[in-house]
């Protein structure tokens, strides 16, 4: 597996995704499954509670004209984020694990995700591919429900 050199993944008929840009409360890096924070307009944050509903949920983008693997820095620089919809293929930082190809995912509670439970973990995503990663927060192709 290659690693591609954005984060959305869309096809050519869907190639301008919803986004929303914000400060950070804590830095973020893309691929990041994000929250927002605060009064409006809010700071984006890294989704916290492991297994959880992130709600209305945000996959953090990579700057215009910057590396597909960036780290927005807290409240210095305003980060993008993706509004995912339903179908839509994201590449999106994970645990290092084994995944299978439609592999149930949630979220981890730093902003990434991991294999869901399959008893408690709410189910916000599905693995794209199937891979085995090594290294400290690997990027996964991921379809959302």
């Amino acid at each position: 597996m290659s690693t591609a050199n954005k984060i959305f993944l869309g096809s050519v008929h869907r190639n301008n995704p919803e986004q929303l840009e914000r400060r950070c409360s804590v830095a973020v890096k893309s691929g990041m499954l994000a929250v927002t924070t605060g009064a409006f307009p809010g700071t984006f944050k890294p989704h916290d509670v492991a297994g959880a509903n992130p709600g209305f949920r945000y996959v953090i983008k990579e700057p215009i004209l910057g590396p597909v693997d960036y780290t927005y820095t807290v409240t210095t620089e305003t980060a993008f984020a993706y509004i995912p919809h339903s179908g839509e293929i994201y590449q999106m930082r994970t645990v290092a694990a084994a995944y299978t190809f439609d592999q149930a995912l949630a979220s981890n509670g730093d902003g990434t995700l991991k294999a869901a439970n399959g008893t408690t973990d709410i189910v916000i995503a599905y693995s794209d591919e199937a891979i085995t990663t090594t290294a400290g927060a690997p990027f996964l192709r991921v379809k959302f429900l």
